[in-house]
């Protein structure tokens, strides 16, 4: 199962949608895990979304056409699907 997790795009926000140890956990369980990398204010780097076992993904479009699961925590802006 592919899940995807998005940066979010609300102006000011910090917060991740799945934090690394999560990642961790779910590609455990068989989870293929991509996501866009946080704003630096949310508190975690590349670095350690990659050793939870995340793939770092720069075409969103892509992400979400082979996304099962796609997690966010403000809902998504209609517009921002096809970018």
């Amino acid at each position: 199962m592919n899940a995807c997790v998005l940066k979010e795009t609300l102006a000011g926000e910090q917060r991740v949608a799945l934090v690394p140890e999560s990642v961790a956990k779910m590609t455990k369980k068989g989870f293929h895990v991509t996501w866009k990398p946080a704003p630096a204010g949310a508190g975690f780097d590349d670095t350690a979304y990659a050793t939870a076992g995340a793939a770092t993904t720069a075409a969103r479009v892509q992400a979400l056409a082979e996304a099962d699961l796609v997690l966010k925590i403000n809902p998504p802006h209609p517009q921002r699907w096809t970018r």
